[in-house]
């Protein structure tokens, strides 16, 4: 291999190092919430799961990098360094889960899509972090399209993601 192949490698390793960032950016502030609600943990074990499925392709771009390399240790040290933050959010990441339990806090259930009230309905206040009742009012479709959402939750929706 050539000198621009191990460029190729190293920007493959950024990639990898900037997706455990990502990761570890949305998952700081889920570490401070004391009960998760259903959404939060699903959403946090899909994050998790595309997580640890990265770390055998980082491992063979690494190992690559290492066996070209003439002086190896400076490589080392980044495979340290990655598996340390890699490892850690992975562990985090665990424990926020098994924390959260079964007491993940109230969401919005597949039932009450089929008997909809927009006076029964509640909606999680992501900005004070609880339970609110819904008025009836304009913002009705916004809640119709949440109950929606959380009924069918494996679809991919850009507009969800980028709300939340």
């Amino acid at each position: 291999m050539d000198k621009a192949d191990i460029k190729v490698l190293i920007k493959q390793r950024a990639t990898f190092k900037t997706k455990v960032t990502q990761f570890l950016t949305y998952l700081n502030p889920l570490n401070s919430c004391p009960n998760l609600n259903r959404l939060q943990v699903s959403e946090l074990n899909i994050r998790l799961t595309k997580i640890e499925e990265i770390y055998s392709d980082y491992d063979s771009v690494q190992s690559d990098i290492e066996n070209i390399c003439e002086i190896s240790e400076e490589q080392y040290a980044e495979r340290e360094a990655f598996e340390t933050r890699y490892f850690g959010a992975v562990a985090l990441a665990r424990e926020v889960l098994a924390r959260s339990g079964n007491s993940a806090g109230p969401a919005l259930d597949s039932r009450s899509v089929g008997s909809f009230s927009p006076h029964s309905i509640t909606f999680f206040d992501w900005t004070n972090r609880h339970v609110a009742p819904i008025s009836p009012g304009p913002r009705i479709y916004c809640h119709k399209y949440l109950i929606a959402v959380h009924a069918h939750p494996t679809a991919e929706d850009p507009f969800l993601e980028s709300i939340l």
